[in-house]
């Protein structure tokens, strides 16, 4: 009597003898396309190579060990390290690296990439720059970023700017990973320095404030390359607004609003600075700018203000009627300084009276505000 095979063990046959049951792949990956998507952006073409996966590598752990086998291959020995934390943290978000690095910043006092921190350059070059072009050209960062500096300078970005931006990226990370101690200072606020800071050191306070006031902020002694980085948290802790200014700027000028500013003194340069410096900060409930009139003239809008120092300079926005949004519609204008001075806006136009006309200040503090325009008729 023949024996009858039913139909479902011929199937789990033809299966058990199948090559790619043998070999037991895992025939798609998307880890692996994500691991190339991410590769093109820090490093431009990937190599073209075939990972094969085995049943024991269907864990996004186990394909991102073999995947990183096989492609580390084609980067500096010196340079795997901080490449491969950025691609843990994308694709596995394994954020230790990313802590490790932003402690050891905060720790030292330095708003720059320390050792083993050169995941922070990786994370930069994507949230900062996000251009896929450029990418490619400055990682991997080099020793101590020297290929990541220099690239960026033949861009025509200075190395204070370059330093500041990190220092700026670095400080909202710290932000964002809840790294702050809880101090807090109360103003008047005063900072001395015994000693120079070193490259990329910085000193910082943290200030609860209030929509009352308006913060003042001047600094004395060697300013060069000493900048002064504000961030404002709302009562979340999350960044609301930054500003960033020259130590040489003064008086520094920063509207105030409810919650916590983060008040940082930041060396810009490789090199030691800051020479007998020492910077105060306090509160002034005079408000800097009063607009005295408004009036629009052909194509110009006439505008008279009482100014008491701190101010960069103005523009003009302006809003349809019932329309939160505003537009710029002038140039920028530079301050002429303390006491009343009158301003020329040459906008479009200007015949619509009806819209809502509103003079953006920017403040010497790296900040700007706007005050509403009643139009004389």
């Amino acid at each position: 009597m023949k024996k009858i095979i039913s139909f479902s063990v011929l199937i789990s046959l033809l299966i058990l003898l199948s090559p790619s049951a043998t070999r037991g792949e895992v025939q798609q990956s998307a880890l692996y396309e994500r691991f190339i998507e991410q590769w093109e952006f820090y490093f431009g073409k990937a190599p073209e190579i075939s990972v094969q996966f085995e049943k024991e590598d269907q864990f996004p752990e186990n394909q991102f060990k073999k995947i990183w086998e096989i492609y580390s291959q084609y980067l500096p020995a010196e340079e795997k390290i901080s490449a491969e934390a950025a691609f843990r943290y994308h694709l596995l978000n394994d954020k230790r690296a990313l802590l490790n690095a932003l402690n050891s910043c905060f720790y030292s006092s330095r708003l720059y990439p320390q050792k083993n921190g050169g995941i922070l350059y990786y994370l930069f070059a994507e949230e900062e720059i996000a251009d896929p072009t450029i990418a490619p050209q400055i990682l991997p960062p080099g020793d101590n970023g020297l290929k990541f500096m220099e690239t960026l300078n033949l861009f025509g970005e200075s190395e204070a700017k370059i330093r500041t931006m990190i220092a700026v990226f670095i400080l909202k990370k710290i932000v964002e990973n809840k790294i702050l101690r809880q101090t807090s200072n109360t103003l008047p606020l005063m900072f001395t320095l015994t000693r120079r800071l070193k490259e990329s050191e910085f000193m910082f306070a943290k200030i609860q404030t209030s929509p009352e006031y308006f913060l003042k902020g001047e600094l004395k002694g060697d300013t060069k390359n000493i900048k002064v980085i504000s961030l404002f948290l709302d009562r979340s802790g999350n960044v609301e607004k930054i500003g960033v200014s020259d130590g040489s700027n003064s008086p520094l000028l920063m509207p105030s609003q409810n919650g916590t500013l983060l008040l940082v003194i930041f060396n810009a340069s490789s090199e030691e600075q800051g020479e007998l410096l020492s910077a105060t900060f306090w509160k002034d409930f005079n408000p800097p700018v009063s607009v005295v009139s408004a009036k629009i003239e052909d194509n110009f809008l006439k505008i008279s203000v009482e100014e008491s120092g701190g101010i960069l300079g103005y523009k003009i926005e302006s809003s349809k009627e019932k329309d939160v949004k505003t537009a710029e519609i002038s140039s920028f204008i530079k301050s002429n300084g303390i006491g009343t001075n009158d301003y020329f806006f040459s906008i479009e136009n200007s015949e619509n009276s009806e819209n809502n006309f509103f003079l953006k200040v920017y403040t010497l503090g790296g900040f700007a505000y706007k005050l509403p325009l009643y139009l004389e008729k």
